[in-house]
C-alpha cells in the first residue's frame, strides 16, 4: 500500500475521530463547568435567604451541594478537560 493511500485511509479517518471526540469532551466539560459554577454561586444566596429555617429551602440547599459534589466528581473522575485537550494535542502533532 502506498503511504498517500494509508494516510488517506487510515489516518485521515483516525483525525476525524479524534477531533469529534475532542469536540464533544469540550462541549461537556463547558456544559458541567457552567452548572457547577450556577449551582454554587446560587448556594450561598439560598443559604442567606433561609433565616426562618424554612424545610424546602433547607432541602433545596442539600440538593444544590449534592448536585455541586456530584458534577464536580464527574468531571474528576472523567477527566473530561484533560482528554479534550489531549486529543487536540495529538491532532496537532
Amino acid at each position: 500500500m502506498e503511504p498517500d493511500m494509508f494516510i488517506k485511509e487510515r489516518v485521515d479517518h483516525q483525525i476525524a475521530w479524534y477531533d469529534r471526540k475532542s469536540a464533544t469532551n469540550k462541549r461537556w466539560f463547558h456544559i458541567l463547568m457552567v452548572i457547577e459554577l450556577v449551582l454554587a454561586a446560587t448556594l450561598p444566596f439560598l443559604s442567606g435567604l433561609n433565616k426562618s429555617g424554612s424545610k424546602a429551602t433547607n432541602v433545596t440547599i442539600g440538593i444544590i451541594g449534592i448536585a455541586i459534589v456530584i458534577i464536580n466528581g464527574l468531571l474528576s473522575h472523567f477527566k473530561l478537560k484533560i482528554i479534550g485537550i489531549n486529543i487536540g494535542l495529538q491532532r496537532n502533532i
